[in-house]
């Protein structure tokens, strides 16, 4: 038994070690697929550096997989194409409003009174409410 419990404290130990190798590793440019220029390589915009043409491995990524304006990612120091990015778009807006847009009531000690999103604070409502009222 106790010889089950140290090699799984060893493995553990060798995840945490390639887990902290991996995050000294510079990170990879992340852009956004403007064509296909052939089977093996991509035009990809990287936002703060401009275009590059850039190789991508088909064991990784399937060629039907790269479409324009699909978000990827790029080795730091060869530029290759390793991963496809998901979009920073979220899903399409539901029905509901998102809390900073929301109007809501005040309690009873000020009847009438609504804060609208984030930029009014309750105090300045409040204050706002006496003076029109007065």
């Amino acid at each position: 038994m106790p010889a089950l419990s140290n090699e799984r404290r060893l493995g553990a130990v060798r995840e945490l070690k390639e887990e902290l190798r991996l995050l000294h590793e510079p990170g990879s440019y992340v852009g956004e697929v403007i064509k296909l220029m052939s089977k093996k390589k991509i035009l990809v915009k990287v936002q703060p550096e401009g275009k590059y043409v850039v190789d991508f491995d088909d064991k990784l990524i399937k060629l039907e997989d790269i479409k324009p304006n699909l978000r990827v990612a790029l080795r730091n120091d060869t530029y290759a194409l390793h991963k496809v990015r998901p979009s920073p778009r979220g899903p399409a807006p539901s029905g509901a409003p998102s809390a900073a847009s929301r109007v809501t009531a005040q309690p009873a000690a000020a009847p009438g009174l609504l804060t609208l999103g984030r930029d009014w604070t309750h105090r300045s409502c409040r204050a706002r409410s006496t003076r029109w009222s007065a």
